[in-house]
This record gives C-alpha cells, sequence and structure tokens, in this order.
C-alpha cells in the first residue's frame, strides 16, 4: 500500500503546485507546496496553517477479487492562518483548492525508489467517504478512501 500512499501524496503535491503555487510552506528552510504527509514528518507542537495534513488511518484488503483489492483511509486536515482577516474565505479557499486537486480520482500507481520512480500496471484511485466537516481543534477534515490493486513487488 505504500506505493499508492506515495502516488496519492505526490499527486496532490504536483496538483497543488500547478494549481496554486503561492500555497507553499517550510519545512526544514526548503519551500515546497503546502501538503504534507503527517508520519514523513518530525513531530512538531506547533500545528501549520494553510497547509493539507494527510493522515494515514484505516486499512483494508478485499480477497474475494482476482487481484487483492487494498484500501486505506486518508484523513486530509488543514486550517486557517490564524491572523487571516477573513478565515471563512481562506478555509473555503481551501476547500476549491482541495476540490481540484482530488480531480481526476485516479492516476497511475507507481513504485518510488532510491532510483527513481516507475510507473506500475496498475492505477490508484480515490474518493472522499462523507461531507466535510470542522474538528473541535478548528480544522477541516476530509477523509478519502485510497484504493489501489496488489500488484507483485508492491510496497
Amino acid at each position: 500500500m505504500q506505493n499508492a500512499k506515495d502516488t496519492f501524496y505526490l499527486a496532490l503535491r504536483d496538483r497543488l503546485a500547478t494549481r496554486n503555487p503561492a500555497r507553499t510552506c517550510v519545512v526544514r528552510g526548503q519551500t515546497r507546496p503546502a501538503v504534507l504527509v503527517e508520519e514523513n514528518e518530525l513531530p512538531t507542537v506547533e500545528i501549520p496553517e494553510g497547509v493539507y495534513r494527510l493522515r494515514w488511518t484505516k486499512r483494508s484488503s478485499d480477497l474475494q477479487q482476482p487481484l487483492v483489492l487494498d484500501t486505506t483511509l486518508c484523513e486530509i486536515r488543514y486550517r486557517a492562518a490564524a491572523h487571516a482577516l477573513d478565515r471563512g474565505r481562506e478555509i473555503d479557499a481551501m476547500d476549491l483548492d482541495l476540490d481540484a486537486i482530488l480531480q481526476p480520482r485516479s492516476i497511475a500507481k507507481r513504485s518510488f525508489s532510491t532510483t527513481g520512480a516507475v510507473t506500475l500496471e496498475t492505477n490508484i484511485f480515490w474518493q472522499e467517504t462523507e461531507a466535510r466537516t470542522s474538528t473541535k481543534e478548528g480544522d477541516r477534515l476530509a477523509v478519502v478512501a485510497v484504493s489501489a490493486y496488489r500488484e507483485e513487488g508492491d510496497l
């Protein structure tokens, strides 16, 4: 499932860079598109604002198919900057950016290794599983089910 998770993250990151190049964040001194995978980053006390934070949660496998279908839930959390004069407008803008970068809802699965990226034989595909909500911590929350067929040599 790691290849599917990596492919999904990089698709969102690259799509955001194209759609809204100004929506960036600084991580370890480097400016990059504002999409982070929480499990890949160093823990911090401060929650970044204006950034889409991906958190992988539940995973399941459908073994009844000719190819095993793996699905994992991805929570996408984001919040407006505390200093924003009109936080509602910023959240609306982030909602619209998220709508755009989630389209289209499939892409060729790739494997990422130290020697580079290789396109695999199947696609990954996704859909939001419920309406977006606001959390008690002040985040917006979108839950996306990311699915991929398992291939030989898949991580």
